[in-house]
Formats: C-alpha cells, sequence, structure tokens
C-alpha cells in the first residue's frame, strides 16, 4: 500500500532517472540542474540567494530568480577574458565565485574552492590578506555552525542570526576572490615586466658585441 507507494516515488522508485517509467526521464537535466540554478527550492543554506528570494514579493521573485542566476557569468566570462593564458586559475577563481553566488551554497564548495587555490603557492605569495581572510573565514563557518544549531535545533532565534553569520562568512569569501585574483594579475604583470627586462638587456648585450666584432 503505501509503503509500496513511497518507494515506486523514491528516488529508487519510478522517478529514478535510469528507470525507463520514469515520466521525466526526458527532463532529467531539468530536474537535476535547472531546478537548483533556478531556485526552485528555497532551503535554508550558508548562500545568501535563499533569504533574498523569500524576502521580496511574489511578483518580483521570478525576476530576482532570473537575476541571480545570470550573476555568476557576470563575473566569470570576463574572468576568462582577462586570465585566458592561465586556465587553472580561472577554475580556481571560478570556483571561489560559485562558493559564494551558488543558490545551494555548501561547505563542500568552499573545500573545493581552498583546494584549488591551494594548488596556486606562487599566485598566493602575492596575497597580503591571507592571514586576515582565513581567520575571518574561520570564524564565520564556526558562527554559521552555531547559528544553525541555535536557529534549527534549538528554537532559541530566528533567520536573521543564522543570515547574518552567512554575510560575515561570504564577505571573508569576496576578500579571499579579489585578493586571489588580483595576485594573479599583479603576478602576470611583474612576469611581463621581467621579461621585457631580459629582452631588452639581451638585445643590448648582442648590439654590443656586434660593434665589438666589427671594430
Amino acid at each position: 500500500g503505501d509503503g509500496l507507494r513511497g518507494g515506486m516515488l523514491s528516488d529508487e522508485g519510478v522517478l529514478n532517472p535510469l528507470n525507463p517509467l520514469n515520466p521525466l526521464k526526458s527532463s532529467w537535466v531539468d530536474c537535476s540542474y535547472a531546478r537548483t540554478m533556478l531556485m526552485g527550492e528555497l532551503t535554508p543554506n550558508v548562500g545568501l540567494v535563499w533569504y533574498l528570494i523569500v524576502l521580496a514579493y511574489s511578483r518580483f521573485r521570478d525576476y530576482f530568480r532570473f537575476m541571480f542566476a545570470v550573476q555568476p557569468f557576470i563575473f566569470i566570462i570576463p574572468l576568462n577574458i582577462r586570465l585566458y593564458d592561465a586556465p587553472m586559475v580561472v577554475v580556481a577563481a571560478t570556483a571561489i565565485i560559485l562558493s559564494i553566488t551558488h543558490p545551494s551554497v555548501t561547505f563542500r564548495h568552499q573545500a573545493l574552492a581552498l583546494s584549488l587555490i591551494g594548488m596556486h603557492p606562487r599566485t598566493l605569495a602575492y596575497t597580503r590578506v591571507m592571514v586576515v581572510t582565513s581567520v575571518g573565514i574561520g570564524l564565520g563557518t564556526m558562527g554559521v555552525i552555531v547559528m544553525w544549531h541555535v536557529w534549527l535545533r534549538a528554537k532559541r532565534g530566528n533567520s536573521n542570526y543564522f543570515y547574518f553569520q552567512c554575510l560575515v562568512y561570504h564577505i571573508f569569501q569576496c576578500i579571499l576572490a579579489t585578493a586571489f585574483i588580483g595576485a594573479e594579475v599583479k603576478r602576470n604583470k611583474v612576469i611581463r615586466l621581467g621579461e621585457k627586462r631580459c629582452k631588452a638587456i639581451i638585445r643590448l648585450f648582442i648590439r654590443r658585441t656586434i660593434r665589438r666584432t666589427i671594430k
């Protein structure tokens, strides 16, 4: 009866994308990705989007959903144009941006972004706020966990307490993103300046060598 019906409608039943009887199989991509990117589920998470969508008037929600869905491309496209010669840095920077703008942010996004950033020690050498951002992200993470427990487990607070901690957490994420991208741009400038100086020295050496040979 009810148990069989629940099993058929679960992830292992008819609604499983691999099940040929699934009526939504043709729109599996929409159910898996579009629902997340278009904020179909406003479940509280570490991100900032769910709170703003809930507070928005119902007639404006579609507009804000569209704007939040397009927002990552506003940052990622110029980033790819500016750092076209450093694809791995672009991947790391994109992970940071998505850990801020994703509709359903989790700590897995943060772990992935920090892991990719750690693969670029030469870029990190040009950053000056790593200590501040590390401490801020750590404190923000602890605040998010505590307020999540206070709000949803202990029932002693409200969503504002949790959201403000998420806001602090993402402020330091933004500082980290801008510092990392700025450090890569600065590093590229230093490398290009060094290449120009080396070329100028080589040209000068060749000219003097030719003059001495002719004399």
